[in-house]
């Protein structure tokens, strides 16, 4: 089963809805190469299912051009644009079986009944619904009503699939099930794709690619990997990642940067000029558990001091065994403070850990089951090469230069 990509350019596609206080798009430049899988992500209002309706032609932009496979569809009606859409909500026709419900699309282009039956059973059998096409959506779960959505958009072959948070209604467990067939089959359609979701997980999991939307803007667009580690603004460090990204607001004082109601100062990284205010962004599973209750680390310093000593380990799991949150030594530490645990979160591969130092608040990510509880004060420390620092009034990633 194979479908004919193409790739698809937005130039300067600006949208802005009579009344609206603010553009929904704002002048959005991106190009999707063929057979991508892209992925905008974004909180509710950033623009990204607006993107999605202009590309499909349910809606005209106000500014820009949609070029499909190099062609300007800006003004081609939907129909002719060779897009096929899942939405969130199915859109299943209650009288119809599964069958004609996926047959439905060639009918309309006028293929000949022999071709769209066994269209049908093929996309079927690759679905894993054969034994459903005697049924009605009223007879079908959510997973398989939404199996069926997909069903329709396949048979047609399309050069271009969009996906407007199909998943959203399911529950957590079906979710996971689907979005590890979905990406499977894009994949193996080879078929150029957009998938709009809020949801993170799906965001760094699906995509080849993701962009990262707000208030209409585009603020940053890369693989998965390089958007988590390297984000180039603070929204997006704070947007990706569970538990959410540490932020530590500091300013300038005597030589380092210290936080305001919480005892820990940070050094400053040679080379990078900086402002009065920054805030330093750590992800949780780089806060390091220097010590567990009732132990001392050798060579630590005072909180709120840095020391070059690298931690010894971090959090005891329940075997007994030590556990570190990298496989590589991370370098010397810009920071440790010593925090009071509030909330421990096991999950079993995996320990969320909430703490507070002052008026701080951190968060750490820690291997397999740790021997923590709340009320245990630990000390903590933060690499210098694991915190990213960005600019308070604007956000912007600060770095060095080179």
């Amino acid at each position: 089963m194979t479908s004919s990509a193409g790739g698809i350019d937005l130039r300067g596609l600006r949208r802005h809805f009579p009344g609206a206080d603010r553009p929904a798009l704002q002048g959005l430049d991106l190009s999707i190469a063929p057979g991508e899988l892209m992925v905008f992500v974004g909180p509710s209002g950033c623009g990204k299912s607006t993107a999605l309706r202009l590309i499909a032609g349910l809606d005209a932009p106000d500014a820009g051009s949609i070029h499909l496979g190099g062609r300007d569809v800006s003004r081609v009606p939907p129909q002719e644009r060779d897009v096929a859409m899942v939405f969130q909500g199915y859109a299943l026709y209650p009288h119809m079986t599964v069958a004609e419900i996926m047959a439905f699309p060639l009918k309309m282009r006028g293929v000949a009944r022999a071709a769209r039956d066994a269209r049908v059973v093929e996309v079927a059998a690759t679905l894993g619904l054969s034994r459903f096409l005697a049924r009605r959506p009223g007879e079908l779960s959510g997973g398989e009503r939404q199996r069926v959505a997909m069903g329709r958009a396949i048979v047609r072959a399309p050069k271009v699939f969009l996906f407007d948070e199909p998943l959203s209604n399911l529950d957590a467990a079906l979710r996971a099930e689907l979005r590890v067939e979905l990406s499977a089959l894009v994949r193996r359609l080879g078929t150029t794709a957009i998938y709009v979701t809020h949801d993170q997980v799906e965001a760094m999991t699906l995509g080849d690619r993701v962009a990262v939307l707000r208030t209409g803007e585009l603020l940053q667009v890369g693989a998965p990997r390089a958007i988590y580690e390297d984000p180039e603004t603070l929204f997006v460090a704070g947007f990706l990642g569970a538990p959410a990204i540490n932020q530590v607001e500091v300013r300038r004082d005597d030589g380092r940067y210290r936080a305001d109601g919480a005892p820990i100062s940070f050094d400053v990284p040679p080379g990078l000029d900086l402002p009065e205010r920054a805030v330093i962004a750590v992800r949780p599973e780089h806060v390091r558990l220097l010590s567990t209750p009732g132990e001392s680390t050798p060579g630590a310093s005072t909180p709120g001091e840095a020391t070059d000593t690298p931690h010894p380990h971090s959090a005891s799991t329940s075997t007994g065994a030590s556990a570190s949150t990298s496989t590589t030594d991370p370098g010397p530490l810009a920071a440790t403070v010593d925090a009071r645990i509030k909330v421990v979160e096991p999950l079993g591969a995996e320990t969320f850990v909430y703490l507070e130092s002052g008026a701080l608040q951190l968060r750490a990510r820690v291997p397999g089951f740790a021997r923590l509880a709340p009320g245990d004060t630990v000390r903590l420390g933060i690499a210098s090469s694991r915190a990213l620092w960005f600019d308070a009034t604007t956000g912007k990633r600060l770095r060095a230069p080179g």
